[in-house]
Formats: C-alpha cells, sequence, structure tokens
C-alpha cells in the first residue's frame, strides 16, 4: 500500500482547480464587429499533443468585449470543450493549423450559435495573455446553468462518515487509492481506511468508498462503497450497493454534498455483505473453461479487447488454484496499470465487485448466459 496517496496529495490535485469563479457572455449574429467575442490560438497550442495534461494553459487566448474587452487565457481542456461548442471534433481541433482552427471558432462565436449564454469557470491562478499580461485562466467552459460541485466539499463529507464509521485515528490516517483520476470533466476518488482492514483466508481487505463528480456537469455525481486487496491495492467497487447518480437539475451544490454524506454512509453500511462474500469466493472455483468464462464477463461490463485478453493471459500463468476470489484479484490488479483510460479502470473494478456481489452465480433459467458453471454449481430448475 506504499503507493496510496496521502489525503493532503488528493487535496492538493483538487484544490489546483479550485475555488472555482466564473465568468459568462453572450453570443448573438446581430452583434457588431465591435461587441463580438473573438478567440486567438498560436499553433503552439496544438502541438503539444495529446500527453499534456488537461489542466495546463495553452497558447489560446479568448477576447470579450461585454466584459470590458477582457482577455482569457485557456487550458488545454477548456480550449477544447470550446472548440467542441462549436461542433469541432476534438481530434479534428489538434489536427488542423492553428489560423484554421481559430477562422472556423470566430465564425461560430459570431454567427453558427445563435443567441445563447457562455458560461467560462475561471482557475484561482492567474494565466498570461499573449504579451505576457497577467489574465484570467480557464479551466472549463460549459452551460451557464451549470454550479459547479467541489471535489474538496464531496471528500470531506465522505471523510465525516469514514470518521464516524471507523473513529477519528483510523479515519485521521485514511488513504487515497493512486488510480484517481481528477480534471474538470471527471474526478474519481476512492478513500480507503487502512486501519480498518480485516483478514481473510489470509489476505486483508480494506473499506473504502468512492465518489465521482463533473465539476462541469457532463455527469452525475455518484458514491459507491470500495473494498481493496492490501498485497496488490486492487480497488473492487461494490456497484450493487451504489448510492447511484445526484440528479443536478433544480439542486444546489449544499444539496449534493448532505447526498453525498447520507449515500457514504449507506454504501458504508452495506459493505458487510460483501466481507461474507469474499469470505465465500476464496473457496469457490471457477470450473471449466475460465477464459470463455471471463470473455463473457469482459462483454458484459465492456471491458476493451486488450484488457479482456491480458486478463485472460493472467489466469493462464495464475500460480494457486483458480477460485473466483483470484478472479476478483486478477481483475481489480488490472484495473491498476497505468495509462488506462478512467473508464476501462472503472469497468474492471466494477466487474470485480460484480463477482463478489454475485458469489460467483453464473446465470438464471429466464436468462441464460452460457457461462461456465463453478464446480458443483446447480443452477435453479
Amino acid at each position: 500500500m506504499a503507493d496510496l496517496l496521502t489525503l493532503a496529495e488528493a487535496r492538493a490535485s483538487f484544490a489546483a482547480t479550485e475555488p472555482l469563479a466564473s465568468a459568462t457572455f453572450a453570443v448573438d449574429p446581430e452583434m457588431g464587429d465591435a461587441e463580438r467575442p473573438y478567440v486567438e490560438f498560436d499553433d503552439e497550442w496544438r502541438l503539444h499533443g495529446e500527453d499534456i495534461a488537461p489542466t495546463l494553459p495553452v497558447e489560446a487566448w479568448l477576447t470579450v468585449p461585454e466584459l470590458d474587452g477582457q482577455r482569457f487565457q485557456f487550458t488545454y481542456q477548456a480550449a477544447r470543450q470550446l472548440g467542441s461548442t462549436a461542433h469541432q471534433p476534438q481530434a479534428l481541433q489538434i489536427a488542423q493549423p492553428a489560423e484554421l482552427h481559430q477562422l472556423i471558432l470566430n465564425w461560430w462565436l459570431a454567427r453558427g450559435l445563435g443567441i445563447r449564454k457562455i458560461k467560462l469557470l475561471l482557475s484561482p491562478h492567474q494565466g498570461e495573455g499573449p504579451d505576457g499580461e497577467k489574465v484570467p485562466l480557464v479551466v472549463a467552459q460549459t452551460r451557464d446553468t451549470v454550479t459547479p460541485f467541489s471535489n474538496l466539499a464531496l471528500l470531506d463529507e465522505v471523510m465525516k462518515v469514514l470518521t464516524a464509521k471507523y473513529g477519528k485515528d483510523a479515519a485521521g490516517r485514511a488513504m487515497v487509492h493512486f488510480v484517481m483520476n481528477h480534471d474538470l470533466e471527471h474526478t474519481d476518488c476512492t478513500v480507503v481506511v487502512p486501519e480498518a482492514g480485516r483478514d481473510i483466508a489470509g489476505q486483508t481487505w480494506v473499506p473504502g468508498t468512492q465518489f465521482t463528480n463533473s465539476c462541469i456537469g457532463l455527469k452525475q455525481t455518484t458514491v459507491t462503497g470500495a473494498l481493496m486487496a492490501a498485497d496488490s491495492s486492487g480497488v473492487a467497487l461494490d456497484g450493487a450497493h451504489s448510492a447511484g447518480g445526484f440528479k443536478r437539475k433544480n439542486s444546489n451544490p449544499e444539496d449534493a454534498y448532505e447526498w453525498a454524506a447520507e449515500s457514504a454512509h449507506d454504501v458504508l453500511g452495506a459493505l458487510d455483505i460483501a466481507w461474507d462474500n469474499v469470505a465465500r469466493l476464496h473457496q469457490l472455483p471457477i470450473g471449466i473453461a475460465p477464459g470463455a468464462f471471463v470473455e463473457s464477463l469482459c462483454s458484459e461490463f465492456k471491458v476493451p479487447k486488450a484488457q479482456m485478453q491480458r486478463l485472460a493471459a493472467v489466469l493462464e500463468e495464475w500460480p494457486g488454484d483458480l477460485t473466483m476470489d483470484a478472479l476478483v484479484q486478477i481483475t481489480a490488479r488490472c484495473a491498476n496499470m497505468e495509462d488506462l483510460p478512467w473508464r476501462t479502470v472503472a469497468q474492471l473494478q466494477e466487474m470485480a465487485g460484480h463477482i463478489i456481489h454475485s458469489e460467483g452465480g453464473r446465470c438464471s433459467k429466464d436468462k441464460p448466459c452460457y457461462r461456465a458453471y463453478p464446480q458443483g454449481f446447480e443452477p435453479l430448475a
């Protein structure tokens, strides 16, 4: 567990984009030339490539006459969001010369978007204009109606619940899983409490909870129970007892934070079922044709083919008995690989949690799935 992040490290990552101020401006085809907002792009902005962190400033600026001629600098992610608002695919944005991209976006801002308002979310840190002057730094562009939900506030609510359940000392030494994604479009954060771990069949499993959030409202906020295998730091999400998604419509941040606290309490309580299931899986063989079984599970959870093949290869080389517990460990461990998209990580962690929750059950008489049955398993008549 040495690679886990401290709470302070997670907070520092969130603090880089909070608190978020905002600025709103209008676009309208009836505006005169002197009234229209316009963008400027240097070709360097697209030459950073896909490896640049989404939160880093790039050579892209917006000037808004409506806001007293205020100029803004964009982060990489925010610049591509504005391009998407102008109906430009993100791959195309960095494939075409900046001069052409600038021309296209300025046409959309002047004519193509009709009458609407555009909202900019601003970093607490400043950016630089093309001449080196200090200007506000835009970290996201979103709908005018979106109110950001703070990741720091969500983490605080989760920590209050962990403290109430496991005690101040144990919660104070809680850790954050290192496979944490954070940008303005998607954040996921899994907080685990190592001192509340349990030994099950010679392995230590650690309880925790994961919250996901989209500051700019692209996705619902969720809270899910989690178990982590201490030896491999592999996480299994207890999706069967997830709190689901918080609906943003007609809500405010305070409602979301209260909901997150209540949901964290509920999903942590539901982990009691998962503890019992983990103990049973240690004695439950996968059965015949484990490769076909894994392929079926990966298809159900939409795991990419490359990860499915990797899972199958690890199964073939597994040194011990192929139990359901081993499959959980293998799946959760594969989610820790570097450079996986956050969606793939989530799919693998949810698949690991599903195996725990289902206790190895393969199918029902109403929906036969043609998976391999565990040894000695008999389906209901």
